[in-house]
């Protein structure tokens, strides 16, 4: 929970790609058990945090090569309302790619389209 804490608190201070990145890592990737750090602890890691020595992005951006080789077919669903890329542009990127492919933007639906579009979503990949 303090990483948490930490990360969450960082996105509005340091707000950066990176930041955010490690914010969205940390809320939905959490181990099965992890050892509590105490508010002591934390106060003191806040100063020495150096956002610069942070992993890297936690988004993979294949490469065109790889892209072209893909042989079967193909379903991509962007969130037309995403903000942590550029929904239309990855879209024309993969329909220009990506050979036997189905792509389509769901209206309303940011990064979590799924979630927040679920029917929508559901629809589509049943149709798919």
């Amino acid at each position: 929970m303090p990483r948490f804490l930490l990360a969450f608190l960082l996105t509005f201070f340091v707000p950066s790609r990176r930041v955010l990145y490690w914010f969205v890592q940390l809320s939905w990737v959490q181990p099965l058990a992890r050892p509590s750090l105490t508010v002591e602890q934390l106060a003191a890691a806040i100063p020495a945090f150096k956002p610069t020595q942070l992993a890297g992005p936690v988004i993979v951006v294949f490469p065109e090569a790889e892209l072209r080789r893909l042989g079967v077919p193909t379903l991509l669903l962007v969130g037309a309302q995403d903000i942590s890329c550029r929904p239309r542009r990855v879209l024309e990127r993969a329909q220009r790619l990506v050979p036997h492919l189905e792509a389509e933007l769901i209206a309303g639906g940011g990064h979590f389209f799924h979630v927040e579009q679920a029917e929508a979503t559901n629809a589509r990949l049943l149709k798919f």
